[in-house]
C-alpha cells in the first residue's frame, strides 16, 4: 500500500493534478475520435435546441457542484462538446476543420502554461491579475486563443515554420 501511495504522491508532483489529458482528456479525444469516424451528425435546428440544453445542463452542474464544494470533471461537458462541434461543422467555419484541429491542439498545450504565468502575476500583485476565477479564466482563455493564433500565423511564415512542431 505504501508504494502505491508514494506513486501516486510521485505522479501528483510530477504532473501536478489528475486533471490532464490521461484521465480528463481522454474521454474527450475517444469522443473527438468517434466523431471523426461517424458519419452523419445532427443538422439544422435541432442542434442549435441540443447545444442550447447541454449548455443550461453545463452551468446547473457548475453551480452545483459549486455549492457542494466541488469542481472537478463536468459531465455535462460531453454532449456540450459533442454539440458544439456538430454547431460548428454547419457554420461557415465548418469547411475548415484542419485549422480548428490545429488551434484545439494549441489551446490544450498551451492554458497550463498562460495560467501558470498567470498565478504568477497574481501572486506579484499586479491589480488586473488580483480578481476571481471568472475573470482568471476569460483572461486564460482570451490569451491561450490570441497566442493560438499567432502561432498559426507565423508558422507559414518562412522564418518560423518550426512552430509547425507544435500542433
Amino acid at each position: 500500500m505504501e508504494f502505491i501511495e508514494e506513486l501516486v504522491n510521485g505522479y501528483n508532483v510530477f504532473m501536478g493534478t489528475a486533471r490532464n489529458g490521461l484521465f480528463f482528456g481522454f474521454p474527450f479525444i475517444a469522443l473527438g475520435y468517434w466523431m471523426k469516424k461517424k458519419e452523419s451528425f445532427y443538422n439544422g435546428k435541432s442542434v442549435q435546441v441540443f447545444l442550447g440544453g447541454s449548455i443550461v445542463l453545463v452551468i446547473i452542474e457548475a453551480l452545483g457542484r459549486y455549492q457542494a464544494g466541488g469542481s472537478e470533471m463536468l459531465f455535462s461537458l460531453f454532449p456540450a462538446s459533442y454539440f458544439l462541434f456538430c454547431a460548428l461543422t454547419q457554420s461557415k467555419w465548418g469547411h475548415d476543420t484542419h485549422r480548428i484541429r490545429k488551434l484545439s491542439a494549441l489551446l490544450f498545450f498551451e492554458h497550463q502554461w498562460v495560467n501558470f504565468i498567470y498565478s504568477i502575476l497574481k501572486s506579484m500583485g499586479i491589480g488586473f491579475f488580483c480578481g476571481g476565477m471568472t475573470r482568471r479564466f476569460m483572461v486564460v482563455l482570451c490569451t491561450s486563443f490570441l497566442v493560438g493564433e499567432l502561432v498559426l500565423l507565423l508558422s507559414d511564415k518562412t522564418g518560423f515554420r518550426y512552430l509547425k512542431k507544435l500542433y
